[in-house]
């Protein structure tokens, strides 16, 4: 009898260790995807409007033409959010962007800053979802950093959309934002059980560093290591600005955008709007 019942316990450990919550997928599987459509992402820090006024941003929204769109250092009805919008009470950057573009938006306020928040917002042609904000490590006296975790259902797509828009820590000593890196590596494979990771944002890193490696174990880059400069948006010298997908899937990069300067994209003066450039990838995904 008692080695029947270790048997048992056995077949149930067993059957415990291949249990996946509900809705979760085989990303490992190789099973072509015919169903999902093309994504254009892009990602863009906007500088919480410092560079120039908030409605030269939102008029801006249009013209990246893109699905899903990752906003770094925004303002939530700060004081300084007023006076950079030309405005006499406070405002909500993330929902004026939002609604030139006639998209939903989600915000993740990682601080408190002048009477209102400061933090990541993501706009998207579809609803979203569900939102959860993962606090990074932090040490005394520094910023508090999150990631900002959306769940989208996209029409075709064989399982939800989990869009993580991240800011990490911008010293020059990378000790914090590496450890950051790893704890975002981390969640990509936790929310990995149940949908498709997407993780986008001002990184605060370049390629060919220790960070970089980190992100890709795991992560593909779908630009080239090679130039492709987003940083400073006057005069472009390097990357800093990220659209990575998963090891786990299979995306087909179909093209790549930086618009620089006033020669692309309605001719927006985009050097004039932020410090960074916006970053947009046309993505469609092939495998899962």
């Amino acid at each position: 009898m008692r080695g029947n019942r270790v048997v048992r316990l056995l077949l149930l450990i067993g059957c415990a260790s291949i249990m996946v919550p509900a809705g979760a997928h085989s990303w490992l599987s190789d099973k072509p995807v015919t169903t999902a459509p093309e994504i254009t992402f892009a990602t863009w820090n906007i500088m919480a409007s410092r560079l120039n006024k908030t409605s030269s941003l939102a008029a801006s929204i249009p013209s990246l033409q893109s699905d899903i769109i990752a906003l770094q250092e925004v303002d939530f009805k700060t004081l300084r959010s007023a006076k950079n919008a030309g405005e006499a009470t406070p405002v909500d950057q993330a929902a004026l962007l939002a609604s030139s573009g006639k998209m939903n938006y989600a915000e993740c306020k990682s601080i408190d800053f002048e009477g209102g928040q400061y933090g990541t917002a993501l706009l998207s042609r579809w609803n979203i979802e569900r939102t959860e904000q993962v606090k990074l490590s932090n040490t005394a006296g520094k910023e508090q950093r999150t990631a900002c975790v959306n769940y989208i259902t996209v029409p075709g797509m064989p399982a939800q959309l989990a869009v993580i828009i991240t800011h990490p820590d911008q010293d020059r000593d990378n000790t914090l934002r590496l450890k950051q890196v790893r704890e975002l590596m981390a969640l990509v494979d936790n929310v990995g059980k149940i949908a498709i990771p997407v993780l986008l944002g001002d990184l605060n890193l370049v390629p060919f560093s220790p960070e970089y490696q980190e992100l890709t174990y795991q992560m593909r880059d779908t630009l080239p290591r090679d130039g492709n400069f987003t940083y400073p948006a006057w005069n472009p010298n390097r990357r800093i600005d990220y659209v990575l997908t998963s090891t786990a899937q299979k995306w087909d990069v179909l093209q790549k955008e930086i618009p620089v300067g006033n020669q692309t994209r309605n001719d927006i003066d985009w050097g004039q709007l932020s410090d960074h450039l916006p970053l947009i990838v046309h993505l469609k995904l092939t495998n899962i």
